[in-house]
């Protein structure tokens, strides 16, 4: 373009020498590695299966699958290029959130519920629910599986802890029964159930 030197324009201009060089067309939205096809066909795999799953539950299914160790941020980034994130919740899931204290003075009036998962040596996991009561904390019932926890185990959950604590009969007054946001317990079947058993969900309460 011209016989002077880069240099010698750059101090006439009082601009940095680094900036003739920058790139015009601006910086793409995702950043890319060698290796992301790879990474992408794991992440389609897993999802074929689990398309309910969002990229955290992805991330940890991709990784004890194939013996990776990825980041959550890189899994995201793929799911958000291929459009397979799930899409943000636009509406509560239940009729009334909780805004005060979760602990209760008397028992019966607000259970809980949550799962955890246990790596055994060999290999394969264990996921374990269970209900607690918000008053004295007592776990009321409890269910472990081999693998994933369903929705029916969810139920059989919610069976267990009211006989254990109704016998046969139901509870006299509804009780309200806190989750989170996982598909097991926003389902709608298990709503239904949940409310059938006398204990009305609500998963937008942080236990």
């Amino acid at each position: 373009m011209t016989d002077h030197p880069i240099a010698a324009i750059c101090r006439i201009l009082k601009i940095g020498r680094a900036t003739p060089y920058r790139a015009t067309h601006g910086r793409p939205a995702h950043y890319t590695r060698a290796d992301d096809h790879t990474v992408t066909a794991q992440i389609r795999e897993v999802i074929r299966q689990r398309g309910a799953y969002g990229y955290r539950r992805v991330t940890a299914l991709v990784n004890r699958t194939y013996g990776t160790a990825y980041n959550r941020k890189r899994i995201r980034r793929l799911m958000e290029i291929n459009a397979w994130n799930l899409p943000r919740a636009t509406r509560r899931r239940s009729g009334r959130a909780h805004t005060g204290q979760i602990h209760r003075p008397a028992s019966n009036e607000r259970w809980c519920s949550d799962t955890l998962e246990i790596v055994c040596v060999s290999g394969e996991y264990v996921q374990l629910g269970f209900v607690l009561d918000c008053h004295d904390r007592e776990a009321i019932a409890h269910r472990a599986v081999v693998g994933d926890f369903q929705a029916t185990d969810v139920q059989h959950l919610v069976q267990a802890a009211v006989r254990a604590r109704f016998g046969t009969t139901r509870p006299a007054a509804p009780l309200q029964f806190l989750s989170d946001n996982g598909s097991i317990y926003t389902a709608s079947g298990d709503r239904l159930y949940g409310r059938t058993a006398g204990a009305h969900p609500n998963h937008h309460a942080r236990l």
